[in-house]
């Protein structure tokens, strides 16, 4: 089996490196770069589904009742993303001091699933959304602190 090596510089002034055994012709390095591009919003797609909405463990054992899980999550992440676009809007809402807001995901995924729970009105859950607004700070330069996970054993069950 044969591979090649792709390298290309992303954004910030650093290179990615990628290893496939696609052929030059058919996926030059250009096109490489932007299907690198188009799957990284699926990857960080994912991590929100895994962590934001805690489909790392998965309560059931029987095979449907997984996919029925899997499916309940999938259309709650939906609809946290569409409620998460809709308090999007607000970003560029600026306050009397000239700070720029946002809500997070994390934040919005709760108020979905009350939601869903609960039927409540739209004034209801925009004055909940403006709870969670917190300010975008674009001259900020402290480096992200990184926790690491260890994995949780199911030894609940019986």
């Amino acid at each position: 089996m044969r591979f090649r090596v792709v390298r290309f510089s992303i954004g910030d002034g650093s290179v990615e490196y990628i290893v496939t055994d696609l052929s030059r012709e058919a996926f030059p390095s250009g096109e490489i770069k932007k299907l690198y591009e188009l799957r990284w919003g699926i990857e960080t797609s994912f991590r929100s589904l895994k962590y934001a909405l805690s489909l790392t463990f998965l309560h059931s054992v029987k095979r449907e009742l997984i996919i029925q899980e899997v499916y309940a999550k999938l259309i709650a992440y939906n609809f946290s993303s569409l409620l998460h676009a809709y308090a999007e809007e607000w970003k560029h809402y600026k306050s009397c001091k000239g700070l720029v807001y946002k809500v997070s995901f994390e934040d919005v995924i709760p108020i979905a699933l009350r939601f869903l729970i609960v039927r409540m009105s739209n004034d209801t859950i925009k004055a909940l959304m403006t709870r969670h607004l917190t300010e975008i700070r674009e001259d900020s330069h402290n480096p992200r602190r990184v926790r690491s996970q260890t994995a949780n054993p199911l030894g609940n069950r019986a």
